[in-house]
């Protein structure tokens, strides 16, 4: 009777652990597959995009270090972004930082972590640096904004605020809420 208990366990125990060995290789396409959907399935290096509006005149150049695809996301991720945009008076603007994000079909690019916005080849006098967390850019309207607190200074002036639009096209700023600014004129000797 001894041995027919014994049997009986050590089949049990053989069975179990068949059914442990099944589940395992079962799983493991599955994480392959999971892993394979987190990762890009295009990616580029040194990217450069260039954009001309009806006339044949550049309005706005793109450049990234690298660039990945997520498909599992429906976004490519860029890391160290730069546009350069044209206002309409020929005004060029930079938009850098240290990464940015853009959906599959939309126009718009959202720029994270150290985010600088500056005019180009100004007089030192007119130099401007706004800086913020994040920062989305739709491409088509030339506009950039952020709900998140942004800082604007200068060579004379030191603006804080929370949440800011930015008119490339047209050179014009706007500030949501609790703006605050200081001016300190530069004394000429």
């Amino acid at each position: 009777m001894r041995k027919r208990y014994w049997v009986l366990v050590f089949v049990a125990l053989i069975g179990f652990g068949l059914s442990e060995v099944d589940r395992y290789t079962r799983k493991q396409p599955v994480a392959a597959d999971e892993l394979q959907q987190q990762e890009p399935d295009y990616y580029g290096e040194q990217l450069i995009n260039r954009q001309f509006n009806n006339r044949g005149e550049l309005t706005q150049t793109f450049t990234a270090a690298r660039m990945n695809h997520m498909p599992a996301r429906q976004l490519s991720e860029f890391e160290q972004p730069l546009i350069t945009a044209s206002s309409d008076t020929g005004q060029l603007w930079h938009i850098s930082a240290n990464r940015a994000e853009m959906p599959d079909n939309d126009n718009g690019m959202t720029f994270i972590g150290n985010v600088e916005v500056r005019p180009q080849d100004v007089d030192p006098q007119d130099d401007v640096l706004i800086e913020t967390e994040r920062l989305r850019y739709d491409s088509r309207q030339q506009m950039a904004e952020t709900a998140l607190p942004v800082e604007i200074t200068s060579l004379n002036t030191h603006i804080t605020a929370t949440g800011m639009r930015l008119d490339l096209q047209n050179q014009q700023l706007h500030f949501e809420q609790q703006v605050n600014t200081r001016y300190a004129p530069q004394s000429s000797e």
